[in-house]
């Protein structure tokens, strides 16, 4: 939870403290290390992610890795994710589909000819959640990736959130019980 909060903070200089934790024994600390450094930013993370991405690792933390390279830095995914689209294995082309998605890259997303559903599935779901707003607008002529967040953003999820608490029940039915 702590990697995970230290995301929050949107500051490519506290890189430098999760870094080391993508060598971390545990492999759950190593997703969420590869998680937080996507999120965070910065070269540094871009350098590891690309290390982790391409080293003999453990599936998830690859993927995590390859998908947070994604969001650090485009040209290295591009260069990354090469091996994983030509990959036998669908996991390894899906993991490259939800790459392309989160970064946004391409005319025409490649994961859409892909033999495998699975892999077709991966790459519209992960390119869901980057596209923002009623009309998913994007695959007629490339991926469209939303803009990463604004400073205003939270501050608007927490304003909804209030309102939320001092919403009164509009005509909540009681039953009227006679002695």
């Amino acid at each position: 939870n702590a990697l995970r909060s230290l995301a929050g903070f949107e500051d490519s200089t506290l890189a430098t403290e999760v870094v080391p934790l993508l060598d971390d024994p545990l492999p759950n600390v190593q997703v969420q290390a590869a998680m937080t450094a996507g999120e965070l930013g910065g070269a540094e993370a871009a350098r590891a992610l690309a290390r982790v991405a391409a080293a003999n690792r453990a599936f998830g933390v690859r993927r995590e890795a390859l998908v947070g390279l994604a969001r650090v830095d485009t040209a290295a995914f591009t260069a990354a994710s090469a091996r994983w689209r030509a990959s036998a294995d669908w996991r390894e082309r899906a993991a490259a589909a939800e790459g392309t998605a989160v970064a946004g890259r391409g005319r025409r997303p490649w994961f859409l000819s892909d033999r495998d559903p699975r892999v077709i599935s991966a790459g519209l779901q992960a390119w869901s959640g980057e596209v923002e707003g009623p009309d998913a607008h994007g695959l007629d002529r490339g991926v469209d990736r939303s803009e990463r967040r604004h400073q205003n953003d939270r501050r608007v999820r927490l304003q909804r959130a209030r309102r939320a608490q001092h919403v009164h029940a509009v005509g909540a039915a009681h039953a009227d019980v006679g002695q």
